[in-house]
């Protein structure tokens, strides 16, 4: 599948700051299930320098640093990528490794809320560990109510299940730490979602990997209940939400206050030739991101 993306936050400043270094964790990951095939991106005002690196989870990103005070921050981005898993479950679970819970670590503590509701649903499935997968991605998508929330920090997993709603990265850690209880080792994913109905407007998503022998790292979307497949675009993972956050950094000024502003757009390209295919939406939903406030 070919996508564009055309993602643009802009910062508004009360009075002039200076701008600290930024970290920009926007571009989509390269690897054998997705290739980025081009892009640009503007930043203003111009860096009077920067640099490509590759953090401790393999993540890229973009450092940029600045001269002289500005009133405005801004970051434009464009590109192409092209998605290549049609089919999120192209893989055979290791012997012996079918079955949950796998061994735990021994200083995990989880709140007791969480470990009944992944046990719950890890009995309802007799174990399996595909099963449990995809019907906690489920559970969450039939159980609680999405909202959108564009600022601050993801829930704690206790909280979702009390409040019985939240932003997708409420919904993604509620699924890593009901993955954690049994065993599975589980990351933060944020990215784009392409949905064939809604092809204009978009947002930031969030979502969780989970890593499973035989497979390797999978994608759960608890949002739309679903396996994460080509209509999935992660630009970065980790097991900490905040360290995928699209652009951290800070300001120097003792009264300006900010305003953020962002649009985001994710659109299908039609490939001569190429058959439209139904994929595995089960209803015309789309997941909100998780912006952070820094400046």
């Amino acid at each position: 599948m070919l996508i564009n993306v055309h993602y643009k936050i802009e910062y508004e400043y009360t009075e002039p700051v200076f701008l600290e270094p930024n970290e920009i964790k926007i571009f989509p990951r390269n690897d054998l299930t997705q290739k980025l095939l081009d892009f640009n991106i503007k930043i203003s005002p111009t860096p009077s320098n920067k640099t490509f690196f590759i953090d401790t989870e393999n993540n890229t990103g973009m450092k940029v640093w600045f001269n002289g005070l500005t009133e405005r921050f801004s970051v434009d981005f464009n590109c192409r990528v092209e998605t290549y898993r049609e089919n999120p479950y192209d893989f055979i679970v290791d012997s012996g490794k079918t079955s949950l819970p796998y061994k735990r670590k021994k200083s995990s503590s989880i709140n007791p809320a969480v470990k009944n509701f992944s046990d719950e649903v890890k009995n309802s499935e007799d174990g399996d560990v595909l099963r449990f997968l995809t019907v906690l991605s489920e559970k969450i998508n039939g159980s609680f109510k999405y909202e959108i929330r564009e600022t601050g920090p993801a829930k704690k997993p206790w909280e979702t299940l009390e409040d019985k709603k939240g932003a997708c990265r409420d919904f993604a850690v509620l699924f890593m730490e009901s993955c954690k209880h049994q065993g599975l080792e589980s990351r933060f994913v944020s990215g784009y979602f392409t949905d064939d109905d809604i092809q204009d407007t978009a947002h930031l998503h969030a979502w969780a990997e989970v890593y499973i022998p035989g497979g390797g790292w999978r994608g759960y979307d608890p949002v739309n209940g679903i396996a994460a497949a080509d209509r999935h675009i992660p630009v970065a993972a980790s097991y900490d939400p905040l360290k995928v956050i699209p652009v951290t950094g800070n300001y120097r000024s003792n009264t300006s206050k900010s305003k953020m502003g962002y649009s985001i757009k994710v659109k299908k390209v039609s490939i001569p030739g190429m058959k439209t295919k139904n994929k595995q939406m089960k209803k015309n939903s789309y997941a909100h991101g998780f912006l952070e406030k820094h400046y």
